[in-house]
């Protein structure tokens, strides 16, 4: 599982937010605007032991940051706008992404195979 940073140009493109570049010096935090995402890949051995593997990318979702109230917002927008940031966290969606990718492989009939994460 990883973040992505997808880099984008317009100004309406849908959760386009000013972000950290990850691929800027160290010494100084240069801002791109772009679009979260999330992204779950399949790793796939030939062997077992310590040998390469294939990732193949299986799930690829949008995880927008949440907008903060202005300085005008009331307590209640602050209080919203916390539980929300709660709930879009990295962390929090790609736990939610895998029990899905869980639930999807119960459906298929895969229920014996084990899902390492």
């Amino acid at each position: 599982m990883d973040d992505t940073l997808l880099r984008k140009r317009g100004k309406n493109v849908f959760a386009g937010r000013w972000m950290r570049d990850p691929l800027g010096p160290p010494f100084q935090a240069n801002l791109v605007w772009g679009q979260r995402f999330i992204q779950v890949s399949l790793s796939l051995f030939e062997k077992l032991g310590t040998v390469q593997a294939r990732a193949i990318p299986i799930d690829f979702h949008c995880c927008p940051s949440v907008k903060k109230p202005g300085k005008s917002g009331v307590e209640s927008d602050w209080e919203h706008y916390r539980e929300t940031q709660k709930k879009a966290k990295l962390s929090v969606i790609g736990a939610e992404r895998i029990k899905l990718l869980r639930d999807n492989l119960d459906q298929d009939g895969y229920k014996d195979r084990q899902l390492v994460v």
